[in-house]
């Protein structure tokens, strides 16, 4: 598992491998939209697990290798909008950063390639 994100106040990017739950959601729970707006988590070339946004307002997605095609799901809130709170981002996180997949118990759409 890897973990990155960026510092935009200095231009880096801040990588963490491999990281501890503890890493994550503190990373999670740092995105502010403007120094810190988004990271990935990332295990192997199979799943990928990416937030950005800030002040309790996030934009949650999974990328899954399924059969040799990319499946991308995004998380909504309960009024199906893209964008959760802090603990729907703390939960989605959680349960990838466990099993490699989507939290059941948060609604996710798939989202068509374009």
């Amino acid at each position: 598992m890897r973990l990155e994100y960026r510092d935009l106040a200095t231009n880096t990017t801040l990588v963490v491998h491999p990281p501890s739950w503890q890493d994550v959601k503190s990373a999670i729970e740092g995105l502010d939209r403007w120094a810190y707006g988004d990271l990935a988590l990332s295990a192997g070339a199979c799943a990928h697990f990416g937030v950005g946004g800030g002040a309790g307002q996030l934009v949650v997605c999974i990328v899954l290798l399924v059969e040799a095609r990319e499946l991308h799901l995004a998380a909504h809130s309960p009024d199906a909008r893209p964008v959760v709170d802090l603990g729907t981002a703390l939960t989605a996180a959680r349960a990838f950063f466990e099993t490699q997949q989507p939290a059941p118990s948060i609604d996710w759409e798939r989202q068509d390639e374009g």
